[in-house]
């Protein structure tokens, strides 16, 4: 092999060994990073939840016009989940209900007082939550990281 022969082998061998060491320790800090966004310390989420009336007549398409506001929400494994319950509803009742393995089903009585719900978000998974007295418009998805 020539001189010049050796140097280029040597130069490829190199930039090889650079750009191999390169993609190992950019998904080293890519997995890191992204392990590191998914996991929260558990901390207590308050959540308002209001209720929503659409621009349209029920009793014509024989759908409830009330929707829940926001229709997601977003927690992590380990939280303290407080919903809080801003819902006009003059003279009629709703519920937050979200099925195993919460189980929780809290009937909102027409308001003037404020109603809560407080739970630990400890199963991962996306859930629904509904008002059993509005679905299929009044519903909406918890999701919870873990």
């Amino acid at each position: 092999m020539t001189q010049s022969g050796i140097r280029k082998w040597s130069a490829s061998r190199t930039i090889l060994v650079v750009l191999v060491a390169s993609v190992i320790a950019g998904s080293s800090v890519g997995f890191a990073t992204s392990t590191a966004a998914k996991y929260q310390a558990p901390q207590t989420r308050e959540i308002n939840v209001f209720s929503y009336t659409l621009p349209f007549n029920d009793t014509l398409y024989r759908l409830p016009h009330d929707v829940f506001y926001p229709d997601r929400i977003l927690v992590y494994k380990g939280d303290t989940v407080v919903i809080h319950f801003n819902i006009d509803n003059g003279t009629e009742r709703h519920s937050f209900t979200i099925d195993a393995p919460y189980n929780v089903n809290i009937d909102i009585p027409p308001q003037p007082y404020p109603s809560n719900a407080t739970f630990v978000a400890n199963v991962p998974g996306i859930f629904l939550y509904k008002c059993i007295y509005h679905t299929p418009t009044m519903e909406g998805y918890m999701e919870v990281l873990g």
